[in-house]
């Protein structure tokens, strides 16, 4: 410590550079050489100004200041208030408080995406926003995903007598798919050797393989079917014409791809079950007129030969993990936007037409997304979350035959159900007359 706190002695002002007259500059009093000190430079000459008294450790710590985050710097001046006595250490007991109560709720507002403590608390709460304007609304700014929903809905849109949340349902089964898909892509290989096999081990051998290739069979079928259960309500509930047109077309162009999802994943397990239904299904395309061109080349583009073998099953793989994915992921991009920014959900005309002015008033209310619709959300992907582990778990099992043998066709074999009205027409004493007809 005495070298960093002695201070730099004064040159003297004869030639030979004497200090307090006793040895020359840069030599101690018995001649030798003096090495150079951090107050120093060569030969022991001055670096600093003897009035300015500056040390290393007044260098240290301005440097630990200048370095020290914003906070501990706010109470550096009330430090040596702590010392002075016990009204000192309440007021720094109190800034500190102050400053922590600050750095927190910057923290949460940086994590909430502008919402402080009490604001946060109150969401949660279910209480009205504190501050004014509405932090709630910035979150739909600063955060990505809550910007693709609006900041508020019409009232009357959000019954679920109207919409029975079938389009939410039907983009929580499309996730459902997503997640159950990519963890069954792991241990699948799309090959006519090694398929079946892939289908036997992910039921035995990987922990919860079973129950992942159960749920992915249950979201199939009940993606299929709210699919069409949304199309059909906004058919019946008139949403469909104008300015929703374009909705409803990206609309039916989404329940076809549905319903390729579902028939091309159809065959992976390539068990019998897998095998005939598809080959029953891409037959039917045989009977699309003129058969001789269209019919026929549908058929073998799908089937990539004469008969579903090895390459039919790879192209129903891409198509399947691939293709029909990317596709059905930016129609509904397009689908979403047109619904939540261009013109929202369709009121009930019961209410939109109502002669009362009270009662339209009424229906055009405002409900914001944040946090009445966003915990509703949650307990509806909550409950379905529950109802489809529970039903795959316990329930239903995806169904796994023998091994596809193309040379034994087993009894009563049909096309996947939701195509069973197609075969049952062209199994009609009237249709299939007429479509040979139009050959």
């Amino acid at each position: 410590m005495g070298l960093f706190n002695r201070q730099v002695k004064k040159k003297t002002e004869n030639g030979n550079g004497k200090a307090n007259g006793n040895a020359p500059n840069g030599q101690d009093t018995n001649g030798h050489d003096v090495p150079p000190s951090p107050e120093t430079g060569e030969g022991g000459a001055e670096l600093f100004d003897v009035k300015t008294s500056e040390t290393m450790g007044d260098r240290v710590g301005g440097a630990l200041r200048d370095k020290s985050p914003h906070a501990i710097k706010a109470l550096m001046p009330w430090i040596d208030k702590a010392r002075s006595g016990p009204e000192g250490r309440a007021e720094f007991i109190d800034k500190t408080k102050e400053v922590a109560w600050v750095q927190a709720d910057n923290t949460v507002r940086a994590i909430s995406a502008g919402m402080g403590i009490a604001d946060t608390r109150a969401f949660f709460r279910g209480d009205p926003p504190i501050e004014k304007p509405n932090p709630r609304y910035k979150v739909h700014v600063n955060a990505f995903f809550a910007h693709l929903r609006p900041k508020y809905y019409e009232k009357a849109s959000t019954k679920f007598s109207h919409t029975f949340a079938l389009g939410y349902l039907s983009i929580y089964m499309f996730l459902l798919e997503t997640i159950t898909g990519v963890i069954l892509m792991v241990f699948y290989t799309p090959s006519d050797r090694r398929a079946y096999e892939d289908i036997i081990k992910i039921m035995s051998s990987i922990p919860y393989g079973q129950l992942m290739r159960d749920l992915h069979r249950v979201g199939a079928e009940l993606m299929v079917l709210i699919v069409v259960l949304h199309m059909t309500r906004v058919f019946l509930t008139g949403s469909f014409k104008p300015p929703r047109s374009f909705t409803w077309l990206t609309g039916v162009v989404l329940l076809i791809l549905t319903f390729a999802l579902s028939f091309s994943g159809y065959l992976l397990p390539w068990d019998q079950l897998a095998y005939w239904a598809v080959t029953i299904g891409t037959s039917m395309a045989k009977s699309v007129p003129p058969k001789e061109i269209v019919g026929y080349f549908s058929n073998l583009i799908m089937r990539g030969g004469d008969t579903i073998n090895q390459n039919g099953l790879l192209r129903f793989y891409l198509m399947h993990v691939f293709a029909l994915p990317a596709i059905t992921l930016v129609l509904i991009s397009v689908h979403y936007y047109r619904v939540a920014r261009s013109h929202g959900i369709s009121l009930p005309a019961a209410e939109e037409e109502d002669p009362d002015p009270a009662v339209r008033k009424a229906a055009k209310e405002r409900i914001d997304y944040l946090p009445e619709l966003f915990t509703r959300e949650l307990l509806w992907a909550a409950i379905t979350t529950f109802l489809v582990v529970v039903y795959s778990a316990y329930v239903f099992h995806a169904p796994l035959q023998e091994h596809s043998n193309p040379l034994h066709t087993p009894l009563h074999t049909t096309a996947p159900w939701y195509f069973l009205w197609i075969q049952g027409l062209l199994k009609d004493a009237f249709v299939l007359p007429a479509i040979r007809a139009l050959d």
